[in-house]
């Protein structure tokens, strides 16, 4: 018996969604790189007085600042060489969403060269977001969590202070969340119109107008 469209999309999902996530897993460090390397341009350039460099650590970014631990005087520093502060990130939080859209695209049902396509525009998306949350943990970690030394050479106003925060749970807590189910509801309109009877979009509904 043939299976209708909402329970062969469902099975394929849940046969999709682990070995799409086991990829993922398997290939941390590759789908890293992208984010290190964004993240590291975006936040030498926006704040070269506080980040010396950005380096990947297998699936985590480790951050270089220009800031000493000045909250360390017993630090054992070599003669004539100067200690910064350095952070880790796990990259590994903000990129959940590409397993889950490829899961989503690929049991879509579709002309192949349109998949392909819009699969990279949603990955080149879903690494911009995840570069936007990983630069916003590094500002909250510099503003809120190396110590009142430090946030005081960062000079910050309340303001911006509430804004970083903001950014942070922005980037943490909806963006891996909500991009890709958003991508995936753009587009493949035409297809959730064939799976839930009733439903409309602009393009559609215009079409029947």
């Amino acid at each position: 018996m043939a299976l209708n469209p909402v329970s062969k999309f469902l099975w394929l999902i849940l046969f999709l969604l682990p070995a799409c996530f086991a990829a993922w897993y398997y290939m941390a460090i590759l789908m890293t790189m992208p984010v290190s390397w964004l993240s590291g341009i975006a936040m030498t350039m926006l704040v070269p007085e506080w980040i010396d460099a950005i380096v990947q650590q297998g699936h985590q970014v480790e951050v270089m600042t220009l800031f000493s631990p000045t909250a360390q005087p017993n630090l054992a520093v070599p003669e004539g060489q100067v200690a910064y502060l350095s952070f880790d990130i796990n990259v590994l939080k903000y990129s959940y969403g590409i397993p889950l859209f490829t899961a989503l695209m690929l049991a879509t049902p579709g002309k192949d060269e349109t998949q392909w396509t819009q699969w990279i525009i949603g990955l080149v998306i879903l690494y911009l977001a995840q570069t936007f949350g990983v630069c916003l943990e590094m500002l909250k970690i510099l503003a809120f969590s190396l110590g009142p030394e430090v946030s005081a050479q960062l000079d910050l106003s309340g303001l911006q202070q509430e804004m970083i925060a903001l950014g942070y749970q922005l980037g943490y807590l909806i963006l891996p969340a909500v991009t890709p189910l958003a991508l995936w509801i753009g587009f493949s309109q035409q297809f959730l119109v064939t799976l839930v009877p009733g439903l409309e979009f602009g393009q559609h509904k215009a079409d029947k107008d």
